[in-house]
């Protein structure tokens, strides 16, 4: 088993316009893997389909934590890096949010931090 799981959802067609869209910080953090390919050694990556309920995302940590790009965190931690706002459901710690990810992922991996403002 690898440390951590990182959820992202895949592109979708929009129904009513036959156009495909995509998640903007999925995208964001999965480009982090492009970056320090590396990570792939210790963060498994999941793809999950954008239409809610993520019912795999729903059975570990409840309805109200499916959001996503999601790192769920299966290691223990040795220490939190500072700045990185670690959540728990149902006995399981997680990092929402791209500027969190890339937070914990620089700390602990030495990978580079998002330079953007999203939260």
């Amino acid at each position: 088993m690898k440390a951590h799981t990182l959820f992202i959802l895949k592109p979708c067609e929009l129904d009513a316009e036959k156009i495909t869209a995509y998640c903007r910080d999925s995208a964001q953090v999965l480009g982090l893997f492009q970056f320090f390919p590396y990570l792939k050694d210790h963060v498994e990556v999941r793809v999950l389909n954008d239409q809610e309920p993520r019912t795999e995302l729903v059975s570990m940590l409840g309805e109200s934590n499916q959001s996503c790009p999601l790192l769920l965190l299966n290691a223990e931690l040795s220490a939190i890096p500072p700045l990185v706002n670690i959540m728990q459901a149902n006995g399981r710690r997680f990092i929402t949010g791209t500027q969190q990810i890339s937070r914990y992922l620089a700390a602990t991996y030495g990978s580079a931090v998002n330079q953007g403002k999203s939260a």
